[in-house]
């Protein structure tokens, strides 16, 4: 009899160290994916923010363009040329998130969904 009871004792004693372990685990794992998540949500928004700006230098450009184009005046072009100097490296920015994305799929193997980190 006193075996059994030892044999109880001790199931009592590791039981709940293995559920807290369990525990522990599944909440590191969540933090871990959780981190995962905001870094590839910043670093979509960052992409989304990069795409705008281009957007807006378009826009600008068309506007300043049309504006000389309807005055003829040479003070429109202002926007027009700060434009085209921020082009490049806006682009530049969205082609190399596209290609840090597209290498970081590539070593993960076909069929995956991958997104950049910085």
């Amino acid at each position: 009899m006193p075996h059994a009871f030892y044999a109880r004792m001790v199931i009592a004693a590791v039981m709940p160290f293995m559920v807290m372990l369990t525990g522990c685990i599944t909440l590191y794992q969540a933090s871990q994916a959780e981190q995962h998540t905001a870094r590839s949500v910043a670093q979509t928004l960052g992409v989304i923010a990069d795409a705008n700006h281009l957007m807006r230098l378009f826009m600008d450009a068309e506007t300043a363009q049309r504006g000389y184009a309807l005055t003829r005046d040479g003070d429109y072009l202002a926007p027009y040329q700060r434009a085209l100097s921020m082009f490049p490296r806006t682009l530049r920015t969205l082609r190399d998130s596209a290609d840090m994305a597209l290498y970081e799929a590539k070593q993960g193997g076909r069929n995956r969904l991958t997104i950049a980190s910085p």
